[in-house]
Order: C-alpha cells, then sequence, then structure tokens
C-alpha cells in the first residue's frame, strides 16, 4: 500500500489541525496536551506553516524541513483518529501517551536527548487499527498496557505493533511474541514500522522528484538486504502467520510537501496444523497493507538465497548474534561453539553446505 499524498493544501492542513485540536477537546476525559512535546508540538508547528504559506511568507530550507515533518503527521493523524473514535475503541492511553515524545519519523529514539518515543509508538498502533477498521474488520484495543501478547485484537488473531529503534530490536521482539503466543494457544501477526530503525529521515529537500526515487531506492536496497535475514528468522516463528512492515517518510521536494506511507506484508502459508479461520484473518490483515502480499510457499526459494556480499555480511552477523544468544541462554558453556553456530544456521535456513 502507498499513500502518496499531492502537494499539500495548507488551508485543508490548518482545517485539520483544528479539527484534532476539537476531538481532544470534546473527548472524555479530556486530552490534556503538552507544549512543546509530541502532538502539541506538531499541532503548532503545522498551524504555523500553514499561516506562513498562506501570507506569502518565506522562511529557510531547515526551518521548511522541520514543519514539513510536523504537517506530515498532522495531515495523517486525523485520517487515523476518526475511523478509531467511530469504530468506538476507548482512545484516552494512546491519546495521553502521545502528548510526548518526538514526532521525527526515521530518527531512532536517543538520537539528539530525543529519549521519549511514545508519540510514534501509540501513533503506529492507532494506525494499524485505523487500516483494519477501515477493510470492515472488527478491532480491538488490547486494555493491558504492554501486554507482550499483542497490542490489537482481531479474533481469532493477535496484532503486535512495533516501532524499533535498530534492525536487531526486530528479532527480539518477534521472538518474544511468538513465545507468547504459544504458551496462550493462539495465533498472531507482527507489525512493524521501519523508518527509525533503518535511519529513513531525508533532512533535506529534494531538487525534484528523480531525486527522491533515487534516494529512497537507495534505501530500500539497504531494507531489503535485511528483510530477506529477518524472513529467515520470522519463517521459523511457527505461531506468527503473517509479517507486515510500513514506512512512514515526509517528502520534500522544491518545496512542495507530500507524505510517503508504504507496506509489505508476507503471509506464512506453509504453517501446519493452523486453524483455517487463523489464516483467513492473517491473509485479510496482510491484504488490508497491501492487496499484493506475498506467499512465503512463493518467495522462499529467493530468499534463501544469498544474492550479493551485503546480504552474506548481513547473514554472518544474523548467525553469530543467534549463536551468542544460545551460548548466553546457556550460561556461558564452554565447548559449545559449534553446536550454536549450527543450530543458528539452521534457525536462519541456512544450508549446512554455505560457507557461513
Amino acid at each position: 500500500m502507498v499513500n502518496q499524498l499531492k502537494t499539500m493544501d495548507f488551508d485543508e492542513l490548518r482545517r485539520r489541525s483544528f479539527a484534532i485540536r476539537a476531538m481532544l477537546e470534546k473527548h472524555k476525559p479530556k486530552i490534556k496536551l503538552k507544549s512543546g512535546q509530541g502532538l502539541e508540538k506538531s499541532l503548532a508547528e503545522a498551524e504555523a506553516i500553514a499561516d506562513a504559506v498562506s501570507k506569502g511568507e518565506k522562511g529557510t530550507d531547515q526551518a521548511f524541513v522541520e514543519s514539513a515533518k510536523a504537517a506530515s503527521v498532522v495531515w495523517n493523524l486525523l485520517e487515523t483518529l476518526q475511523p478509531c473514535l467511530e469504530h468506538g475503541l476507548d482512545l484516552n492511553e494512546h491519546l495521553k501517551q502521545m502528548t510526548t515524545g518526538s514526532v521525527d519519523y526515521g530518527t531512532p529514539a536517543g538520537e539528539g536527548g530525543l529519549k521519549p518515543i511514545f508519540f510514534k509508538d501509540f501513533e503506529m498502533e492507532l494506525f494499524a487499527a485505523s487500516q483494519c477498521i477501515k477493510r470492515k474488520m472488527t478491532v480491538k484495543l488490547n486494555a493491558v498496557a504492554n501486554d507482550p501478547r499483542g497490542d490489537l485484537l482481531i479474533e481469532p488473531l493477535r496484532l503486535e505493533v512495533k516501532h524499533p529503534d535498530t534492525p536487531n530490536q526486530l528479532e527480539k521482539l518477534i521472538r518474544k511474541f511468538n513465545g507468547n503466543l504459544r504458551k496462550e494457544g493462539r495465533y498472531g501477526v507482527f507489525v512493524t514500522g521501519l523508518e527509525d530503525a533503518f535511519n529513513l529521515e531525508p533532512n533535506r529537500i529534494f531538487k525534484d522528484e528523480a531525486e527522491w526515487v533515487s534516494w529512497i531506492g537507495a534505501k530500500g536496497d539497504e531494507v531489503e538486504a535485511f528483510g530477506k535475514t529477518f524472513l529467515r528468522f520470522a519463517a521459523t516463528m511457527t505461531r506468527v502467520l503473517a509479517t507486515v512492515q510500513t514506512w512512514t517518510i515526509w517528502c520534500p521536494i522544491a518545496g512542495a510537501l507530500n507524505l510517503h506511507r508504504q507496506s509489505n506484508a508476507i503471509l506464512f502459508d506453509d504453517r501446519m496444523g493452523v486453524p483455517l479461520d487463523a489464516y483467513e484473518v492473517a491473509a485479510e490483515v496482510a491484504a488490508v497493507f497491501n492487496p499484493n502480499f506475498r506467499k512465503w510457499t512463493v518467495i522462499k526459494p529467493k530468499i534463501l538465497e544469498i544474492g550479493s556480499s551485503t546480504e552474506r555480511d548481513i547473514l554472518l552477523q544474523a548467525v553469530r548474534e543467534r549463536a551468542y544468544q544460545f551460548w548466553e541462554d546457556e550460561k556461558y558453556p564452554d565447548g559449545r561453539a559449534w553446536a550454536h553456530w549450527f543450530r543458528a544456521k539452521a534457525e536462519l535456513g541456512v544450508a549446512e553446505s554455505d560457507h557461513i
């Protein structure tokens, strides 16, 4: 799924910002915004840029870049919140958390002192919920905060929605989710926002669309190289029926502001003993994010193929980290290095004959 906005209508941006404020004012209990943080910061900056444009004012490129982030967030947020509220979801906890944190999509937490990341985390959950709701699915928010069994409930599945800072966090998060699903005797879908993990932050104005396409293409190659290793691992998480990866990137081109949101989905259609209704819902969720989602049995040969030195390096590092994790889990025994190494290779689908 790709949501590419044309040149932004700044009068509409102002309307959306005021609509969000009115929504929060009417919310019971009322949501109190925090000046200079999270949602309030985005709303204020979006309104400022809308006013400046309407007055014909021009600022510096850097000021435009900073305002672009806020404008992109506000433009998209109303389309996320309205379906959730109309569906009857209680957004109180999510909205309270979104009053803090960074709105800089593509900048990992901790960079520049931006440790709180609550806005992006909870916005990601509501975005996933809204997309499913728009497809007429019945969605519930998990009432238990930080429950590792999933953030969204779409019976009979659990959806875990995460916004990691690094690629390595992805594997840890999906392993934890899979383990909890196994304990509960359930199945689920793992949804991630990748922009922070791969620094998908242009932080500049592109002179034309060709320059933007070149930049996003290079980033896409980087994500895909890691993605093949991640899918090798995800394929072994037998309680996870599908994975979804989304990118949220603001895109300023020669003074015109665009928002780019893209999603891919993989359905692991080779799981044994999965109830038919669970697979049906998993396929429906995958289609929400990409109508042309791919099936694991179709792409598996290509994923298991090591096509470049970059892919080999990433896979080698993944094997090292997995083997080390096994060593840690066994309390640092002596003489188990090769056993851990071959176990890591097997878990990642690396053939014994492959020299890794």
